[in-house]
């Protein structure tokens, strides 16, 4: 089965997740609407990735091999750091005063 994204996202954090999770917990977590978040979990449910009740849901061991098996993973998004942000790496443990300190 391919899945979209959201489904994939769900999936990752299921995987992540110990003991499932509440479904107000990812309407809240991802911000889309009830009816994608409802049709999603039906499509993962019908595929057997997912099980649960209408409060919570886990993930089931297809589900976990599917992840396994596709590595599946969230997309990080990449920051541009501004160049006056940027300076010389400072080692661990040693001695550092920031540039505009005052007392």
């Amino acid at each position: 089965m391919k899945l979209n994204k959201i489904e994939k996202i769900i999936l990752n954090d299921l995987f992540k997740s110990t003991e499932g999770l509440f479904i107000y917990t990812l309407y809240s977590r991802y911000k889309v609407s009830p009816k994608i978040l409802f049709e999603t979990i039906e499509n993962l449910k019908a595929s057997n990735y997912i099980t649960g009740t209408n409060e919570r849901i886990e993930i089931t061991k297809e589900g976990i091999e599917s992840i396994v098996k596709k590595n599946i993973k969230h997309e990080k998004k990449e920051f541009d750091i501004k160049e006056e942000f940027l300076g010389p790496q400072i080692k661990i443990n040693s001695f550092y005063v920031p540039r505009d300190f005052n007392f």
